[in-house]
């Protein structure tokens, strides 16, 4: 295993559309490979398969012969848009049996699935606008995935080209950022609550938004996304909204878990926010001493 070469389905991206436990699939338990003939004779009496077509497979029993691999060791999605179902299948079945899974890999497996929670509200549009940027492309055929290189993304500003038009992104000009927390509030809570909020700023729901548990918001509703996400006009799990003021503080651990998983977030803020979470660790965000600063934000 360790002497082949391997393509991860995980892009750069994933950490803001997808919950950890589909980003660790993602990038470190699958990946994208041609169909070969040995695979094209293994599915002939199950699905059939061309050569050439693209899948996702296990990573660690690759190498195995078909027969020695734990059921659903790999998929052969029909379109870009069938690859999350596909991966779920595999997930269900194959890597909790894989024999050549290693076993701190698979205790992870286990850990991040016992804790899944749910993506952003996009995540299925950005499961096939990621497969796009990887190359993949539905067959005019209709014989499932193939990988036309021209269609790859080749550069940062053609990923964002591919993004805005999808509304992965919000397609507008940046706007000067409004801080949601001053000065004089930092008396009114703890430094780890304080601090949490010093790194978001004032967004609006955007029409591309409204969807899922969102559909009943309004649009142009206000709600805080984090900063450094902001500057690159980012959307998914960095922007938080909340209907009602009693909601607020359940916001501080989505926000803390956005800061941890974030690429942009400097290092030495996610340092900074993991200092502060420890010292600040008896209180609790529900407790009456931080009405008054839920309040004002």
């Amino acid at each position: 295993f360790s002497k082949r070469l391997v393509v991860p389905l995980a892009t750069d991206e994933d950490d803001n559309w997808l919950s950890e436990f589909l980003c660790f699939i993602r990038s470190d338990l699958i990946e994208v490979f041609r169909a070969s003939n040995s695979d094209v004779i293994s599915r002939v009496n199950t699905k059939s398969v061309v050569f050439g077509q693209i899948g996702i497979r296990c990573r660690f029993c690759a190498h195995t012969s078909h027969g020695e691999r734990a059921s659903r060791s790999s998929s052969f999605p029909s379109s870009i848009d069938r690859i999350y179902q596909s991966l779920t299948m595999m997930i269900r079945d194959h890597f909790i049996r894989c024999t050549e899974l290693p076993d701190d890999l698979k205790e992870t497996f286990i850990r991040l699935k016992s804790h899944s929670t749910q993506g952003a509200m996009d995540s299925k549009r950005y499961w096939i606008e990621s497969a796009k940027y990887l190359g993949m492309v539905d067959s005019p055929l209709n014989a499932g995935i193939m990988m036309n290189e021209k269609y790859q993304v080749t550069s940062y500003a053609n990923l964002i080209a591919i993004r805005r038009a999808s509304g992965l992104i919000i397609n507008e000009k940046k706007k000067d950022s409004i801080m949601i927390v001053m000065n004089e509030d930092k008396p009114l809570t703890s430094e780890y609550i304080y601090f949490l909020f010093t790194q978001v700023e004032k967004i609006y729901l955007s029409r591309t938004e409204q969807i899922g548990h969102r559909r009943k918001l309004e649009i142009g509703m206000p709600g805080f996304a984090c900063k450094y996400c902001c500057i690159h006009n980012r959307k998914g799990l960095c922007r938080f909204f909340s209907s009602r003021r009693r909601n607020l503080p359940s916001k501080i651990k989505d926000i803390s878990n956005h800061l941890r998983r974030c690429s942009i977030c400097p290092n030495e803020i996610k340092e900074k926010m993991l200092q502060y979470r420890s010292e600040n660790l008896n209180s609790e965000p529900m407790e009456d001493c931080h009405k008054h600063f839920f309040d004002r934000v």
